[in-house]
């Protein structure tokens, strides 16, 4: 239910990024529901820097290097934030990124060598998306949406890689 609430927030009441306090409704509740790790402290840091950004052109556009813009804020990294930020607004154009669903694919890597370049840095987003896009189509997932292999991928993770 959190999901299909974020999707209506992004999607349909807060589509745009360039008012200050949308992008901060947004930014709140993906750290909250997502623990995106941006942190009460930053909120509205993140914010100012996604409305600073101009992101909308660049999402709409499929643009992957806004990931990396987004994801850079006081010489922190917060990528896995920055691809679901990314994502909610446009779920056919950016995958989710999260280390469970980067330990399962690093596992398939290991086991099946679906992909012939390595998984090492799959926090290059478009390194990433290639991955995932190359395990679609690899074991013939490509009927599925990135969301649904996303919600796969993550509870595979969970069970079978622990924190």
């Amino acid at each position: 239910e959190s999901e299909k609430a974020l999707q209506n927030l992004f999607e349909q009441t807060y589509p745009k990024n360039n008012k200050l306090e949308e992008i901060l409704i947004k930014v709140s509740m993906l750290d909250v529901l997502y623990s995106a790790g941006v942190k009460f402290y930053s909120l509205l840091k993140m914010a100012e820097h996604i409305k600073s950004l101009g992101v909308d052109n660049k999402l709409s556009e499929g643009n992957l290097g806004v990931v990396k813009e987004i994801s850079l804020l006081d010489g922190k990294k917060f990528y896995a934030f920055a691809t679901k930020y990314c994502s909610f607004h446009w779920q056919d154009k950016y995958p989710k990124y999260d280390s469970n669903v980067d330990k399962v694919l690093r596992h398939f890597r290991r086991v099946d060598n679906f992909c012939k370049s390595g998984v090492q840095n799959m926090r290059d987003y478009k390194m990433y998306k290639e991955i995932l896009d190359v395990f679609k189509s690899h074991y013939k997932l490509s009927k599925y949406s990135y969301t649904e292999i996303d919600h796969y991928l993550y509870q595979l993770g969970k069970e079978y890689f622990p924190r």
